[in-house]
């Protein structure tokens, strides 16, 4: 497969069985370019679904513009230069799943950055409502340990009980603290 401007220049683009060198390059150009116009058309509705539907018309204006390109004398698009522009077609279909692929992983990418950061917020949510909740339980029991020194016997062991709970408490809110820093790092 050659480059489509190297084909042209070289001739090798199209043919034509005029002898008179002026005929013939006019009749090679009017090809060429009915060709080129419908080529360019065609390419310019590329999507990765209808490659296939787009080689068809593209081989459809080849046979096209080789039939019409009879009246000049047998005027017509080589096969070498359709080769090089369905070959302009998968290599521009090659390029739209690529660009479509760097999206999709870009896509990925995002949606990965909100998830960690849902989840950041979540955890700092967590360590806010751990910590409220361990000076909840301590304001409680400063509260129980002042009332004991003024309470009755009865109202000592009650709470004594509640302080001995409280600290149970305190203990398991620091280890629940303590276990989501351990689980976020």
């Amino acid at each position: 497969m050659k480059d489509l401007r190297h084909l042209r220049k070289l001739g090798g683009a199209a043919v034509c069985d005029y002898v008179e060198n002026n005929r013939k390059e006019t009749a090679v150009r009017f090809v060429l370019d009915a060709f080129n116009g419908k080529v360019d058309t065609i390419i310019a509705r590329l999507s990765k679904d209808n490659v296939g539907t787009l080689t068809q018309e593209i081989n459809d204006a080849f046979a096209l513009v080789n039939l019409n390109g009879s009246a000049f004398r047998n005027a017509k698009i080589t096969d070498e230069y359709l080769a090089s522009r369905l070959a302009e077609l998968k290599f521009g279909a090659i390029v739209i799943a690529l660009k479509e692929q760097e999206k999709e992983e870009q896509r990925q990418i995002k949606e990965q950055i909100r998830e960690e950061e849902k989840a950041k917020k979540e955890y700092e949510r967590a360590i806010k409502e751990a910590e409220k909740e361990e000076e909840r339980i301590k304001k409680a029991l400063d509260k129980a340990r002042q009332e004991v020194s003024f309470a009755s016997e009865e109202q000592k062991l009650k709470f004594e009980k509640q302080i001995q709970e409280l600290t149970e408490k305190l203990k398991l809110q620091r280890k629940r603290t303590r276990g989501l820093f351990l689980w976020h790092s």
